[in-house]
């Protein structure tokens, strides 16, 4: 009830809805060049997914709502809008939260300043002349300048960010799912269009994202720096079958390449190193090309080479889509031992992966088995080729000397072959030492 005479309602509105709960009381004028907001709402409940606000499975809010704002639309619009003692629930959790404000506004020289500020969940503020439907390929455009020959995308001039923001709570799962960040993450930075400047400084206790967990990380950018254009530290990053500590990365462009240099180390006693040289480019079709200079890892007190001729085709090139790969060719080698990896990846319906092994010690590339040590030499081939869906894998190894905890059992020789969904495989074996066939 209230008084509606368009293009004014002065008033109130109660819902009560399966859906939706709750009152609305204020004013909305929108008569005048500047349209006025001026509400207050109290949210009982709100299923978001069954009105379509949100796709999930579960997404609820509740809670008290002030609005006093101005302006015909985003671009413009300046004011303020609080909650108080609000929720907000998803499929992960419920997130409780006793005061979020926002507030945006625009100073003489029209440079708007958005400032949120809870005690509970977030704090700071973003400031500069801008477009919001341009934010992203701002951004976009200031790290592929990074590469003489990106294609930016054409913006309005004179646009510039200012931002720093410490979230205090793990509420950004809300908006990513796959994201988790500890309290106290810190993210400040900015950008400017005509200059193509970025700067981020990021710092958080932990990130859970997307299946691996980083401790302690700290992630610098500033792609007008001639000694780096980026830094990552962290303690640890875990991904579940792996796990390293004190990884850092550095890297800096010199012409079009962003040339990337890795320490780290792994394994159950952290004895294994990781001491990696790579460099990213975008060819003259538009793709990434991500390829590795000669690089070094020790695994079980054994050192291997990633390129180890440092040559041109250790590279994997794909596109910005992720859907394309192509291995051209990527060879591990130690002494006369070699692993060399070659494929293409379609989308998801083609795939055509090859490893080579020649001369290669079981001993040396298997992980540590309790109570059960492998040996022997490496010789074969293992294909998986995947067309329309179905998979035709093959594999063909022959291992000498093999051998159990020093013993040894003779030549064995294995072939794999998988029927199209991989429920299925034949393997055909043999065993021999000595002319005498153990088992076939």
């Amino acid at each position: 009830f209230g008084n509606l005479k368009a293009p004014v309602f002065d008033g109130e509105v109660l819902i009560d809805d399966p859906n939706a709960r709750g009152k609305f009381n204020g004013l909305v004028d929108i008569s005048k060049e500047i349209n006025s907001y001026d509400l207050e709402a109290q949210i009982d409940y709100a299923d978001l997914v069954s009105l379509n606000f949100i796709n999930d499975s579960i997404s609820v809010l509740k809670g008290n709502v002030v609005v006093d704002m101005r302006g015909t639309g985003i671009e413009n619009m300046y004011g303020r809008i609080s909650f108080e003692d609000a929720s907000y629930q998803n499929k992960n959790n419920t997130y409780s939260f006793k005061d979020f404000e926002i507030t945006s506004k625009f100073d003489k020289k029209q440079v708007r300043t958005i400032a949120i500020n809870s005690t509970d969940i977030i704090s700071g503020e973003v400031s500069g002349i801008y477009k919001f439907g341009e934010v992203v390929p701002l951004f976009k455009n200031a790290i592929g300048s990074l590469y003489t020959n990106y294609q930016p995308e054409i913006l309005t001039e004179n646009q510039f960010m200012d931002f720093e923001f410490t979230i205090y709570n793990k509420i950004v799962d809300v908006f990513v799912p796959d994201l988790k960040l500890e309290p106290e993450t810190i993210i400040r930075g900015s950008v400017v269009a005509d200059d193509s400047e970025f700067k981020l400084t990021f710092k958080s206790p932990q990130i859970d994202a997307f299946g691996y967990m980083a401790e302690a990380i700290e992630v610098r950018v500033d792609n007008k720096n001639p000694l780096f254009n980026t830094y990552v530290a962290a303690d640890s990053i875990n991904a579940g079958f792996y796990a390293v500590s004190d990884f850092n990365l550095i890297n800096v462009t010199l012409k079009d390449t962003l040339f990337m240099r890795s320490e780290f180390t792994g394994g159950k006693r952290n004895d294994d190193s990781f001491d990696l040289s790579l460099y990213h480019t975008i060819n003259e079709e538009g793709n990434s090309v991500l390829g590795f200079k000669k690089s070094e890892i020790v695994f079980k007190d054994t050192p291997w080479f990633i390129n180890e001729k440092n040559d041109q085709n250790n590279s994997v090139v794909f596109d910005n889509n992720f859907k394309d790969i192509d291995i051209k060719t990527l060879v591990l080698s130690h002494k006369d031992e070699l692993i060399d990896l070659k494929g293409q990846i379609r989308d998801s319906t083609y795939k055509n992966i090859k490893a080579n092994f020649k001369n290669v010690d079981l001993a040396k590339v298997t992980p540590e088995l309790d109570s059960l040590n492998l040996g022997g030499r490496i010789n074969g081939q293992l294909d998986v080729l995947q067309k329309n869906g179905a998979y035709l894998p093959v594999t063909s190894l022959a291992i000498s000397d093999f051998s159990v905890n020093e013993t040894n059992l003779g030549q064995l020789d294995i072939n794999v072959r998988g029927n199209a969904t991989l429920s299925k495989y034949e393997i055909e074996s043999r065993l021999a030492r000595e002319g005498l066939k153990s088992f076939t």
